[in-house]
């Protein structure tokens, strides 16, 4: 075999994967949410998966405006307690608005699998039929879909965060963010593929 038809017969199948490798990213860039969710509905509980900026905040926000009578936070560190949460600066100004008992703290998730499994059981037990779910907009087409396969009766409106980078679309402009938005990517598509 000639050199040229070698690399003819290696280079095809290497295009061939880069092109569909990249029209899959283009897909996915596609469904992350880029603008805040425009559904004002109330719902039975809110949803929050932790693991970054703005996502508490977010849904203390939502529980102190009645957008639902409960909240579960998911992923939450050993040792955490819901008072020392809002010692933080970040929440210090929530402490005497959120209604007392409303907030549950899930200890167990340490992946989003994880997340939508310590869901599964929360609002098995609180009888939650639609949540408001928070986190980062980059996780949430991921989030979402994993969350559906554990309970697939739920109905979920997503609440995206927009953390640094992520704001105005601007993204694309970051190594860091560009970096986040290929690693989300290749989770979605083991997730689509293997689960």
């Amino acid at each position: 075999m000639s050199g040229v038809s070698y690399k003819k017969k290696l280079g095809y199948p290497l295009l061939a994967v880069i092109v569909v490798w990249c029209a899959g990213l283009l897909w996915f860039i596609t469904i992350i949410p880029d603008e805040p969710a425009s559904d004002a509905s109330n719902v039975d509980a809110i949803v929050v998966l932790t693991g970054g900026g703005l996502r508490l905040e977010r849904g203390f926000e939502l529980l102190t405006q009645g957008r639902a009578p409960k909240m579960f936070i998911s992923g939450v560190e050993d040792g955490v307690t819901l008072t020392g949460l809002l010692r933080n600066k970040e929440y210090k100004e929530f402490a005497d608005t959120i209604p007392h008992g409303s907030v549950t703290l899930g200890h167990k998730a340490r992946s989003t699998a994880g997340n939508a499994s310590e869901i599964a059981e929360w609002v098995a037990r609180e009888n939650v039929k639609t949540i408001r779910l928070v986190t980062g907009n980059y996780h949430m087409p991921r989030s979402v879909r994993i969350i559906h396969r554990a309970i697939p009766d739920m109905i979920i409106i997503p609440e995206p965060v927009f953390p640094s980078h992520f704001e105005n679309n601007e993204w694309w402009q970051f190594l860091s963010s560009i970096r986040l938005v290929i690693s989300e990517y290749h989770k979605y598509m083991i997730t689509l593929i293997f689960q």
